[in-house]
Order: structure tokens, then C-alpha cells, then sequence
């Protein structure tokens, strides 16, 4: 870890990726990880927000159908899609948030055809 040059505190993360093979750090603290100490090991970083909208371009009624469970499946305390929507704003994920209502308004009322998936499920790839 001696020749990463990444935030002292953060270098253990870095350590990590690199020995993991990642090709991507999700950090709310991206400054900690200047482009110049990840570039020798070809990483990215990216903010959670950022990357949860790249998921959700990736992957739109997958990501819809997780959030609509998530809301379905909470049960102490019972939440509603717009509380849902503004935790995840308050919780550093605004553009994210925003993003989800548009793209998921029929999976917030449980709308019929809504893809039902579970977490662990694996997904049907069609070639």
C-alpha cells in the first residue's frame, strides 16, 4: 500500500478493489480517490447516486421491480412510495430518487405486468 496514492485514511479501500479486481469504487467521498491514484490500476470511482442511475439505465424494470419490494416487503414501520422516495433523497440518492419516480409511477401503485423479481432470483438472459 506504500506507493497508492490515495487519501491515507481510504488507501485500505483502494487495497481492496485493486486485490479484488474491481473495476469501480462507489464512494460518497470520490475526492478521497483522485484520478491520478486510480489510474495505475485502470479503477473508477463513481458517487452512489451516479451509479444507481447507471443500474437503473441498465436495467430499468429490474431496478423498479426491486424498489417497488423493497416498499412492499417494509413492515416496521409500513412505508408509502413517497416516503420511500424521499429517504432515499435525504439519504444522498436525489438524482436517483427523482429518476426512479419517473421511470417507476405504475410500480408505486403495484400496477398489473409490474415484473416481480426476488433478491437471489437469477434472471433469463434472452440471447
Amino acid at each position: 500500500m506504500p506507493g497508492m496514492t490515495s487519501d491515507l485514511k481510504d488507501r485500505h479501500v483502494l487495497a481492496a478493489a485493486v486485490r479484488a479486481g474491481a473495476e469501480l469504487i462507489v464512494t460518497f467521498n470520490g475526492k478521497d480517490f483522485p484520478a491520478t491514484s486510480l489510474r495505475p490500476y485502470d479503477i473508477g470511482v463513481r458517487s452512489p447516486d451516479d451509479f444507481l442511475l447507471d443500474q437503473l439505465d441498465l436495467d430499468t424494470p429490474t431496478v423498479c421491480a426491486i424498489a417497488h419490494e423493497v416498499v412492499t416487503d417494509m413492515r416496521n414501520p409500513k412505508i408509502t412510495w413517497g416516503e420511500y422516495l424521499h429517504g432515499l433523497s435525504q439519504a444522498g440518492l436525489p438524482l436517483f430518487a427523482n429518476e426512479l419516480a419517473q421511470k417507476a409511477p405504475s410500480f408505486a401503485a403495484g400496477h398489473e405486468g409490474a415484473p416481480q423479481r426476488r433478491f437471489g432470483q437469477s434472471r433469463t438472459v434472452d440471447n
